[in-house]
C-alpha cells in the first residue's frame, strides 16, 4: 500500500477553533479540538468543492400515502411548512471506522457512489438483515477484515436535492479486528495518521462528525446537500444513547 494519499495537495495549518464553530471555506475541524459540550444545532452556509467525476443528479416524484417502496426501503414521514406531511422513502446503510490510535484505516473508492473518496467501509442493509449484521458483512468484503465488538456512535441522514430517497446512515467505530486489510473490487485499505486525515478527498460532511466519533461522543445528526460537493445546510448535536429507528429530519426554513 503507498504511505501517501496519490496526488495530495498540502494543507495549511488550521486556526484552533471553539468545538462548536462550523469549519469555514476549506477549513477542517481540529481533531484536538474539545468536544465536552454538546454541539449546537446549525445551519451551514453552501460550501463549494471541486466538481467530481461520475455525479448526476436524479429527479424522483414525492412518494404518496399509497406508494409501494422497493425491497430495503421504508417510509418516513416528513412534516412540512404548513402542517402538511410528506411520505419519504429511506435506505439504510452502515459505516464502520476501525482506529488505533494515531491512526485510522480508510479505504478509496474505486468504483460507484463516492468513487475517488477515501471513507469508512459499508453499505446498504440488505432486506431482513440487521443494520449491525450489514456492517460486519460490509467490513469483511470491502477489506477483508472481521471484528469481535461495533460500538454504534452516530446515525446521520443525508438528502439530496432533487431525489427523494433518503439515505440513513448507521456509523458504527471498532478499536480491534481480526485478519489483514486487503484491498477489494471496491475499496483500497490505508491507514492515515489523525493528525493527516484526507479531509479534502473525503466527503464534506465527514469533517463535522469525524472529531466526535474519535472522542467517543454519540451523535445525530442531518446533512442536506446541493449536490455531492455542496452542503445547504446540517444539523449535528451529541445524544446520550446510541440511535435506533430515529431520522433527524427537519423541514428547511423557508421551503
Amino acid at each position: 500500500m503507498q504511505d501517501e494519499l496519490p496526488c495530495a495537495r498540502a494543507r495549511p495549518a488550521l486556526e484552533l477553533r471553539p468545538h462548536h464553530e462550523p469549519p469555514t471555506g476549506r477549513e477542517r475541524a481540529p481533531l484536538t479540538a474539545s468536544w465536552s459540550r454538546p454541539v449546537r444545532p446549525t445551519q451551514a452556509s453552501p460550501r463549494k468543492h471541486a466538481p467530481r467525476p461520475g455525479f448526476r443528479p436524479t429527479s424522483r416524484g414525492r412518494a404518496g400515502r399509497g406508494t409501494l417502496f422497493p425491497a430495503g426501503l421504508f417510509r418516513r414521514w416528513r412534516r412540512q411548512p404548513g402542517g402538511k406531511t410528506m411520505a419519504m422513502a429511506v435506505r439504510r446503510y452502515t459505516l464502520v471506522l476501525l482506529l488505533q490510535p494515531p491512526r485510522v484505516l480508510l479505504g478509496l473508492k474505486k468504483r460507484g457512489f463516492g468513487a475517488g473518496l477515501w471513507n469508512g467501509f459499508g453499505g446498504k442493509v440488505q432486506t431482513g438483515e440487521s443494520v449491525e449484521a450489514a456492517a460486519r458483512r460490509e467490513l469483511l468484503e470491502e477489506s477483508g477484515l472481521t471484528v469481535d465488538t461495533l460500538q454504534k456512535m452516530g446515525q446521520i441522514t443525508f438528502e439530496f436535492i432533487g431525489n427523494s430517497e433518503l439515505m440513513e446512515v448507521h456509523i458504527f467505530r471498532a478499536d480491534s479486528f481480526h485478519g489483514e486489510p486487503t484491498e477489494s473490487e471496491e475499496m483500497r485499505p490505508q491507514w492515515f495518521q489523525l493528525d493527516q486525515m484526507p479531509f479534502s478527498h473525503m466527503w464534506p460532511d465527514d469533517a463535522y462528525w469525524f472529531p466526535l466519533l474519535l472522542h467517543k461522543k454519540l451523535f445525530l445528526g442531518y446533512f442536506k446537500y446541493q449536490d455531492h460537493d455542496t452542503i445547504l445546510e446540517y444539523t449535528l448535536k451529541e445524544v446520550d444513547k446510541p440511535a435506533t429507528n430515529v431520522s433527524y429530519i427537519q423541514a428547511p426554513k423557508g421551503h
